[in-house]
C-alpha cells in the first residue's frame, strides 16, 4: 500500500474527499490529513507519504510553497493538486516540479480515482525499474567479486603469474598503482574440518567485521580463509582486536575455532611467498594453541637446541612413575612441558622428545609395545599442540599400573575400581552416565552399580563425574593459554552447552571459567 496525505484548509473537502474515495481497492492507504501547509510539511517530516493531494491556496504555507520546501528533501512524492479555480500559471509552476495532475474543485470521485490510478501505477513502475537494476547491480558485483576472487586465488598460489595479471589485480583493488599500497595479509585457519561449510559465514563474518575499506580481497583454499586488507586507516592493535571479535563471534555461533595469522606489511610483489610463509606459520600453534593469533614472523623465534630437556626431565619422570608417586610423576610431566614452551623448540623436536617420553612411559606400565600403544604413537605424530600432547602423556600416566593404581584397587572394591578408571577415561564423552556404564562397560545392573558407588566413594555417580570433569577444566585451564569456555564444555562432555558448563563450574569452584581464564 501506497501512503497517502490529503491537505486542504476546507474541512469539509477534506472529510468529504477522505470519504468517498476507496483507498484501498486503488492500492494505496489515507495515513494522514492536514488543515494546512505547515501541518502538511511536518507530517511529511516525520512519515515520508508516497502521495499528496493538496489544495494549493491555503494560509500560512500555500500549496506551491510547500511543493517547493518538501522537494528539496523528498523528491520522490507524486503529487495532485486541487483548486477552486483555473489559473493556468499555477498549473504551468507546479509542472516544473513533475506535477501532473492538476485538478479542479469540485472534482468527483471518479476523477481522484482516476488521478490516483495513474500515480500508482507510475509508481509500481518505479518500484519494478528499482528492483530490476538493483538485481542488475547484484549480478554485476558478484560477476565482479568472483573474477576478483579469482585473481586473488591465482596471485596467491601461483609463482610464475605474469606481472602484468598481478598489476591488473591491484588496480582492481585499490583503483591506484599498487605499489603505493600499505597491505596485510590474514590466514584464518578452520580446526574443526567437519564445519568446512562454514568457512564461507566466516568470510562473511569478516567481511563484516573488518569492513568493506578494510576488506579488499577474500577467498577460500581448503580449510583456510585468506584475506588481504589495507591497514592504511588502522592500528595493528585494533585490526588483532578485530581479529579477535571475529575468532569470538565464530565460535559462540558455531562452537568451532578459527586460528588466525596475521603478515606484516606486504611485498605485493611478493603475495604468493608471504601466502607460503603464513601458512608455514601455522606450526607456532604448536605453543599459542588453536583458536590464537599468530605472528607471520613468530616462526623465525623457535630453537633448535633440545640438548637441556634431555639432561633430567625425562628420567625424573620415569623414576616417579616406578616408585608408584603417580601425583610426583604429573607434577615433573608439567614442569616438563613448561620448560618446552619456554625452550620454544621447533615443533619437530619437541614432539620427537615427546614421542620417546611417551614410549618410556607405555615400558614401565607394560615392558612390550603392543598394538595399542602403536596406535596411539600414531595419533600423537598428528597432534598439533604442546597442550594436546600433556593431556595425552597425562592419560598414560594415569593409566599406569603404579603403586597409587594398586592402592586405589585396595581402597575400592574391583567394581567401584574399575567404574573410576572408566569415568576418567570417557571424561569427554557426553553420554557418561551411570547407565552408560552399566550397559556399556561392565554390563551389569544399574541400581546396584549405583548403590556400590556411593556406599563406597561416599557420593553419588554422577556428582563424581561432575566434580571430576571441573577438576579436568581447572587443570586444563591453568595449563592452556587462551582456551576458550565452549572448548572446554566440549572437551569435557558438557557438548554444545557451554552456558551450563559454566553454571556448574561457578557452583563448584565460585567463579566462572572465564574468570579464572582471565586470572590464569
Amino acid at each position: 500500500m501506497y501512503k497517502v496525505l490529503l491537505v486542504d484548509d476546507e474541512r469539509m473537502i477534506l472529510e468529504g474527499i477522505s470519504s468517498i474515495v476507496d483507498w484501498e481497492s486503488q492500492g494505496t492507504a489515507l495515513s494522514g490529513k492536514a488543515r494546512n501547509g505547515i501541518e502538511a510539511l511536518d507530517f511529511i517530516k516525520e512519515n515520508q507519504p508516497d502521495i499528496v493531494i493538496s489544495d494549493i491556496t491555503m494560509p500560512g504555507l500555500d500549496g506551491m510553497e510547500l511543493i517547493e520546501k518538501s522537494s528539496e528533501e523528498f523528491p520522490e512524492i507524486k503529487w495532485i493538486f486541487l483548486s477552486g479555480y483555473n489559473e493556468f500559471e499555477y498549473a504551468q509552476k507546479a509542472m516544473r516540479y513533475g506535477v501532473k495532475h492538476y485538478l479542479l474543485k469540485p472534482c468527483n470521485e471518479e476523477v481522484i480515482t482516476e488521478a490516483l490510478k495513474e500515480l500508482v501505477d507510475d509508481l509500481d513502475s518505479q518500484q519494478e525499474e528499482s528492483l530490476y537494476l538493483k538485481d542488475i547491480e547484484t549480478r554485476a558485483s558478484m560477476a565482479v567479486d568472483g573474477e576478483k576472487e579469482m585473481l586473488f586465488k591465482e596471485v596467491l598460489t601461483n609463482s610464475t603469474l605474469p606481472e602484468e595479471k598481478r598489476e591488473y589485480f591491484f588496480e582492481r583493488i585499490s583503483g591506484d598503482s599498487f605499489a603505493n599500497s600499505s597491505l596485510r595479509l590474514l590466514l584464518f585457519r578452520l580446526e574443526n574440518k567437519e564445519q568446512m561449510a562454514n568457512l564461507e559465514l566466516a568470510k562473511d563474518l569478516t567481511a563484516d567485521r573488518l569492513g568493506s575499506k578494510t576488506v579488499l580481497a577474500s577467498t577460500i583454499l581448503g580449510a583456510d580463509l585468506i584475506i588481504l586488507v589495507s591497514v592504511k586507516d588502522i592500528t595493528y592493535h585494533d585490526l588483532i582486536a578485530l581479529i579477535n571479535t571475529v575468532q569470538d563471534t565464530f565460535g559462540e555461533r558455531y562452537q568451532s575455532m578459527l586460528t588466525a595469522v596475521i603478515s606484516g606489511k606486504v611485498d605485493v610483489k611478493q603475495l604468493h611467498f608471504h601466502f607460503l610463509n603464513m601458512t608455514d606459520s601455522l606450526v607456532a600453534r604448536f605453543y599459542k594453541g588453536k583458536g590464537s593469533v599468530i605472528s607471520a614472523g613468530e616462526l623465525a623465534y623457535l630453537g633448535s637446541n633440545d640438548s637441556e630437556l634431555y639432561e633430567y626431565d625425562m628420567e625424573r619422570i620415569i623414576l616417579q612413575l616406578r616408585a608408584g608417586h603417580q601425583s610426583e610423576a604429573r607434577q615433573e610431566l608439567k614442569k616438563t612441558i613448561e620448560k618446552i614452551r619456554k625452550l620454544q623448540l621447533k615443533p619437530a623436536l619437541a614432539k620427537s622428545y615427546l614421542i620417546q617420553l611417551y614410549i618410556m612411559i607405555a615400558k614401565v606400565n607394560s615392558p612390550s609395545i603392543g598394538e595399542e600403544h602403536v596406535k596411539e604413537i600414531r595419533k600423537l605424530e598428528g597432534l598439533e599442540t604442546l597442550s594436546s600432547f600433556h593431556t595425552v602423556l597425562e592419560e598414560a600416566l594415569v593409566k599406569g599400573n603404579s603403586l597409587e593404581a594398586a592402592a586405589q584397587q585396595l581402597k575400592y572394591s574391583a567394581v567401584v575400581a574399575r567404574m573410576i578408571d572408566v569415568i576418567h577415561e570417557n571424561l569427554e564423552n557426553p553420554d557418561l552416565s551411570l547407565q552408560w556404564v552399566a550397559k556399556e562397560a561392565l554390563y551389569m545392573n544399574t541400581d546396584y552399580l549405583g548403590k556400590l558407588f556411593k556406599k563406597e566413594v561416599g557420593t553419588k555417580f554422577s556428582s563424581y563425574v561432575t566434580n571430576r570433569r571441573i577438576d579436568k577444566a581447572v587443570e586444563i585451564i591453568e595449563q592452556e593459554v587462551d582456551v576458550k569456555v565452549f572448548e572446554l564444555a566440549e572437551r569435557l562432555g558438557f557438548g554444545n552447552n557451554p552456558q551450563y558448563f559454566s553454571q556448574i563450574f561457578k557452583k563448584r569452584t565460585g567463579c566462572t571459567p572465564t574468570d579464572l581464564i582471565k586470572a590464569n
